[in-house]
């Protein structure tokens, strides 16, 4: 499956989006991340590194999945267990659970 994901431009210095995208990739083995405007994207990832959720102003394409600094499709998530609930959400959008 391919994911398309949208970075904000993370100007809070107390978010390591590279680290946290990391972890992530390495929890999903069977997503493919490709730009957001990638037409074979099956689902958008909107990566922002707080609650301002830049990386998800403007249009918003769906299914979607919006990280917003501690938050996961808007529900509080301790920052350590940030990148394992995101790579939930997108297991359960492959099984069609979502």
């Amino acid at each position: 499956m391919k994911a398309g994901i949208k970075f904000c431009g993370f100007c809070n210095p107390d978010f390591d989006a590279a680290a946290l995208f990391e972890q992530l990739k390495s929890l999903t083995p069977g997503v493919t991340y490709v730009s957001h405007g990638d037409p074979e994207a099956s689902i958008i990832l909107y990566l922002s590194g707080c609650s301002k959720d830049c990386a998800a102003r403007g249009a918003i394409k769906e299914p979607k999945i919006i990280v917003g600094g501690a938050k996961v499709n808007y529900k509080a998530v301790p920052t350590a267990e940030l990148a394992t609930r995101i790579s939930v959400e997108l297991k359960k959008f492959m099984k069609g659970e979502t």
